[in-house]
Parts: C-alpha cells; structure tokens; sequence
C-alpha cells in the first residue's frame, strides 16, 4: 500500500470512527430526554450511555439544550426540504399550506414525547452551534409561509398591503400552538391535527372584525 492509500484509508478510519460517536451520542441523548426527562437528564450521563468521553460530547454540543437541538437537525432539515418541495404555485394558499404542514405533523408525531420536549426547548435558544442551525431551519419553515402567502397575493386570494414575511411569522406561531395542542391531546390522527391547523389559520385568514 502507497502512503497516499494509506492516508486515506487512516483518514476514512477516523471519519467512520466520528460518525460512530456522533451516531452513539445522538442515540444515548434521545433515550435519556424520553426516559429521564429534559430537566433531569445530564451531559455526563449522555456521555457514559455512549462511551464517550464528556469533552467529546461537548465538542458536538455546547450545552444540553443545544445538544437536544443535534439530536434532530439532521432529520428536521431533511423533513423541511421535502415539505417545503410540496408547494404547489396553482393551490389556494389554504390547501398548500395543508399540504406542506401535513409533513410536519407526521415527522412530530413519530416520537411524541422528544417531539413536546423539542417544541418546549425550541422556544429558548442558546448560543450554540446547534442552537443556531436550529433557529435558521425554523426561519426556512417562515421563508417557506411566506412564499406561499405572496402566491396567494399574486392570485388576488390575499391582501397585498401585507408584507409575506410578517404574516408568515403570525402563521407560525398559530403552527406551533396548534403542533403543541396536538401532541399534548395525544398526537390524534393526522387528519384532526391538520384540520384543527387549518381553522385556525382560516380564522386568521377572515379576521375578527364585524364586516
């Protein structure tokens, strides 16, 4: 073996080697926040359940919070960039927004309990590595309303003196609510859940003002 070969197979070592701990930390910091709860688990005890060592961890993470966030990045970006693929320029924004949150709801819904663990944590952000990547995924999901909401202007369907961004940020928050209500009622079937979403924002849509 050449010493070229011989340092990318080092090198393809201790990449496998990395992904192995990160996979192992993930996999021990999931079960604990599920078994033991967010507040009582710890870092050290992540750290053990993965063998690693607490620095390793921390090399990852910067602090519990941010390493709930490393537990599901990952997958909520995979899950958002297939959702927001779902937008259809010929819908009403009613029936896209549906659509595109349907995803949401069922990537929340596999794991019930880490999921109102996440929704719960997200509302606090630390600065972390991880923390950071998260806020962003979350501003892609309003970048995503949004774009939904300027071709239900472009339709005539929607007021124009609205900015997209801004009622795109009041409709989140509507989702978060409505995501929260669901997984605390049960995580009922998808169906009900998105129904639920869809009254909601249809309220928004016709307002509370006499006509």
């Amino acid at each position: 073996m050449t010493a070229a070969a011989s340092d990318g197979a080092t090198m393809g070592l201790r990449e496998r080697n990395k992904l192995d701990k990160l996979r192992r930390i993930k996999t021990a910091a999931r079960t604990l926040f599920v078994t033991q709860g967010f507040e009582d688990a710890t870092v050290r005890q992540v750290a053990d359940l993965a063998q690693v060592g607490l620095g390793t961890v921390f090399a990852y993470a910067a602090n519990k919070r941010d390493l709930l966030f490393l537990c599901i990045n990952d997958e909520l970006e995979t899950m958002l960039a297939a959702s927001a693929a779902r937008v259809d320029p010929a819908a009403p924004f009613l029936d896209n927004f549906c659509a595109v949150l349907r995803a949401h709801y069922a990537y929340f819904g596999e794991e019930r309990t880490l999921s109102m663990i996440v929704l719960r944590e997200l509302q606090f952000f630390d600065d972390g590595a991880q923390a950071r990547r998260c806020r962003a995924l979350l501003d892609s999901v309003v970048e995503t309303i949004g774009r939904m909401i300027a071709l239900g202007q472009d339709r005539g369907e929607l007021r124009t003196d609205i900015e997209p961004k801004a009622a795109a940020a009041v409709v989140f928050a509507i989702v978060r609510a409505e995501l929260r209500r669901w997984l605390a009622d049960g995580a009922l079937p998808i169906d009900r859940g998105v129904a639920d979403l869809r009254r909601s924002v249809a309220l928004l849509l016709s307002g509370l003002a006499k006509a």
